[in-house]
């Protein structure tokens, strides 16, 4: 959000009552002469009953919270197990299943305490039946929870869903769009991959295109997307 500041109004005097040599405007107001507790949230004009002139509040952006720690720990011990269990000479061993209750236990705890990155783990999880058994209703709502907070990969991961109908739902194509365009515009390669796979197919887009899906898969290949080459 811009910073905005305005200065004081003008005083204002009958033509008959100015005097050869007016009075000077009181210099702009500083934000470093701003009192404690006067700079705004939402930027609306002050309603004080001072006398004062009127003046509209500085806006500030909020502020940019890392991570919670513990979280974030939390979190990247669920990978690493989670990793161990895929790394193991018999995925369906002991020592397989034991990395990935691990694993979901991890994310279970961060997730629930709000861990985005999280909670879309625990989404995949969940869909994929990695340690659990398959749940497609639970993925869906971890996804949902993530991406209400616009988390690119639970957009787009929410979007697969919507597109293909998973879990015995009707496909929903033009919402599964919406999902990818939203995760696209932060930057999210696999997004742009599924969009232009929907302009080629023409579904769920207006029409179909094939030099905007062209576009697309190259705008994935060069996120990294290596399917995304043949599409190109």
């Amino acid at each position: 959000t811009n910073t905005n500041l305005t200065s004081p109004n003008s005083l204002q005097q009958h033509p008959s009552t100015l005097h050869a040599q007016s009075p000077l405007p009181p210099p702009p107001v500083r934000p470093t002469d701003i009192a404690p507790g006067s700079v705004g949230e939402r930027g609306h004009e002050r309603t004080s009953i001072s006398a004062k002139a009127r003046r509209r509040e500085i806006v500030l952006p909020p502020p940019v919270l890392a991570p919670n720690p513990k979280l974030e720990t939390l979190y990247m011990q669920g990978k690493q197990y989670e990793a161990e269990g895929h790394a193991s000479a018999h995925p369906d061993g002991i020592r397989a299943t034991e990395c990935f209750n691990m694993a979901h236990r991890c994310y279970q705890q961060a997730a629930s305490n709000g861990h985005l990155a999280a909670q879309c783990q625990l989404g995949r999880v969940y869909e994929q039946g990695i340690g659990v058994g398959v749940d497609v209703k639970e993925a869906v709502r971890w996804y949902e929870s993530a991406a209400r907070q616009h988390f690119p990969e639970a957009l787009n991961n929410l979007g697969v869903l919507l597109y293909l109908g998973a879990g015995g739902t009707q496909p929903d194509p033009a919402a599964a769009v919406a999902l990818f365009e939203r995760a696209r515009a932060k930057g999210h390669a696999a997004a742009s991959n599924n969009l232009a796979l929907c302009y080629e197919e023409g579904c769920g887009v207006p029409v179909q295109d094939m030099d905007k899906a062209r576009a697309l898969y190259e705008e994935a290949a060069a996120g990294g997307i290596v399917g995304a080459h043949s599409g190109a």
